[in-house]
């Protein structure tokens, strides 16, 4: 075909695109805008329009990668830097945003505007002072539920009691406890930052600094930072400790800048882009320099959905990326299914998708939880965290990990097989826990509804529970959640209630030594929560007690253990 044929064929299917658009059939137009673009693919319009089709599906990377090729190819097109502009505020990246809105009313005409154009620029210069009233209001409250800030003599956190435990664990042959999770975690995580601190810019001959932008290479210091912090995380998000805020950050975007200077990453654009590129990239140039950029872009997006929720609270920039690093993951093990897997690299193992998955319903969950919690947010999160759940259990149905762990310090000792072994099931578990607590909630005035969802929510609870070892905090947590689905249910005995309750606080006793001053428990309710238990256990053995022996069935229902 011609490049008139080519053209005039985009047209068509640009022209069938915008009517799918108009009936609200993104995905079709969608469709319809990509293959235009395979045929025309200078036509700015043709990225902008298939932009907009991810704004509505909700793929706001996506949206945005389409909307930068859009303004790369013509950079006066306005309508491509509002739309990269409104995929932003989405994501709640507001110093972008305003940035993008100024470039869309820069790029505007100055004079002669057209009514359509008017009120374009009217709405423009309103969603710009939005921005910029929100990225002010963000700035002063930066600083999300989990941030804690460690000084640097502040000892007796989980990683401190984790390095001393480790050795007389490892002698006494005792793999369940959570210090091997936490110490192995952790390491990975300080190794990392002193890597991720290394990272600084060159200097020339006169002593003059480089200029530290992407596609230079004026940056050095230590590689492996990246991938060192997000395997930290992916194992145990709780040991992240920053000494000095600001600082830390500082020392991350600058070692973010090195690694983008040494490797060609999709870091800003969408999934769509790396399915786009990468194979193409793969046959000019080969895994050994293909696989670092995939490897880096995947990171990438996982840390920065940590970060969005660690330091800004913002679970929707969370989920989004932590959605799209699955997307590329997905995507690839079908793709290069092929490829072994020292060639396409860790990010496409079983277990790094495993854990990502198990990071995602965290995400998932904790968007839940501060949403309004309506059908739609029920179907929008719980839904899908259900789904992940299964494919974990079904996952770990086919790879249960070695019967002994390995006792010297490494991948393969105690730690690595909790992390992600028995704790992705133990989540998984809590997961399926929950969905079915929230749709005993909606059962409303159905009793016998409510009591068998609270009920199978209980025996989930429990299954979770065990997973962990006793010394994590999560063990206490979940045989707690156990009891009080029991109760609601109608399903509790005071045996099954002495059991759990003695379970859960000798959990919390030795989970203590471990986690007593980690901010998951410190200015919560967590201590309120074990000492209403302990009241509640000494108060029910005490009138035991005082009845006669045999008089008390105790297999027998109860309601009101208090």
């Amino acid at each position: 075909m011609t490049d008139t044929d080519n053209s005039r064929l985009a047209a068509s299917l640009k022209e069938a695109g915008n009517r799918l658009f108009t009936q609200k059939d993104y995905k079709a137009a969608h469709e319809q805008y990509t293959k235009a673009i395979a045929l025309d693919p200078q036509n700015a319009i043709l990225w902008a329009n298939r932009s907009a089709c991810h704004l509505w599906l909700k793929q706001y990377l996506d949206a945005c990668g389409d909307a930068i090729q859009a303004t790369r190819i013509d950079p006066t097109y306005y309508k491509a830097c509002a739309r990269l502009a409104t995929a932003q505020d989405a994501l709640q990246e507001y110093l972008p945003s305003t940035l993008s809105w100024q470039s869309a009313l820069d790029a505007m005409p100055s004079e002669n505007l057209t009514p359509v154009q008017q009120r374009q620029r009217e709405e423009y210069t309103e969603r710009l002072a939005e921005a910029e009233l929100r990225l002010k209001i963000k700035s002063s409250n930066i600083g999300g539920p989990d941030i804690h800030i460690y000084g640097d003599n502040e000892g007796g956190q989980p990683w401190d009691i984790a390095a001393e435990m480790v050795e007389g664990l490892r002698s006494s042959r005792t793999a369940r406890s959570s210090a091997w999770v936490v110490n192995g975690a952790s390491k990975l995580f300080d190794e990392g930052v002193r890597r991720m601190k290394t990272a600084d810019i060159r200097r020339n001959e006169n002593g003059e600094p480089g200029c530290a932008r992407i596609g230079c290479s004026c940056m050095q210091g230590e590689e492996g930072a990246l991938s060192l912090i997000c395997n930290a995380i992916l194992r145990e998000s709780r040991i992240v400790h920053l000494d000095d805020m600001d600082n830390w950050i500082m020392h991350y975007n600058r070692c973010g800048t090195f690694e983008r200077q040494r490797h060609n990453t999709w870091v800003g654009l969408g999934p769509d882009s790396v399915k786009r590129d990468a194979p193409t990239r793969l046959a000019e140039k080969g895994w050994v320099e293909v696989r670092p950029d995939i490897d880096l872009t995947i990171r990438f997006w996982i840390l920065r959905a940590f970060l969005e929720r660690f330091l800004d609270d913002n679970t929707r920039s969370e989920l989004e990326y932590c959605r799209q690093a699955l997307n590329v993951i997905e995507w690839g093990r079908k793709e290069f299914k092929d490829v072994p897997l020292d060639d396409k690299g860790e990010v496409f193992s079983d277990i790094f998708l495993r854990s990502l998955r198990n990071y995602y319903l965290k995400a998932l969950l904790m968007a839940y939880g501060t949403s309004a919690k309506t059908a739609g947010d029920h179907r929008e999160y719980l839904e899908p965290a259900l789904e992940y759940a299964n494919l974990i259990l079904e996952d770990l149905q086919h790879d249960e990990g070695p019967t002994e762990p390995l006792w010297i310090e490494g991948e393969e000792d105690p730690g690595y097989f909790l992390s992600f072994y028995d704790y992705c099931k133990g989540h998984a578990y809590s997961i399926k826990a929950y969905y079915h607590s929230d749709l005993a909630v909606r059962a409303g005035s159905d009793r016998e509804e409510m009591n068998r969802q609270n009920k199978e929510a209980a025996e989930l609870y429990l299954l979770a529970a065990e997973c962990y070892p006793p010394d994590d905090e999560d063990h206490a947590k979940y045989l707690r959640c156990a009891l009080q689905h029991f109760r609601i249910a109608d399903a509790l005995t005071l045996r099954k209630a002495l059991d759990l309750m003695g379970r859960a606080r000798q959990s919390h006793d030795v989970a203590c030594k471990i986690w007593n001053v980690h901010p998951s428990r410190c200015g919560t309710k967590e201590e309120q929560y074990h000492q209403d238990l302990v009241d509640c256990e000494n108060g029910l053995r005490a009138r035991l007690e005082k009845l006669p022996p045999g008089s008390v069935d105790l297999d027998a229902p109860v309601v009101n253990i208090g």
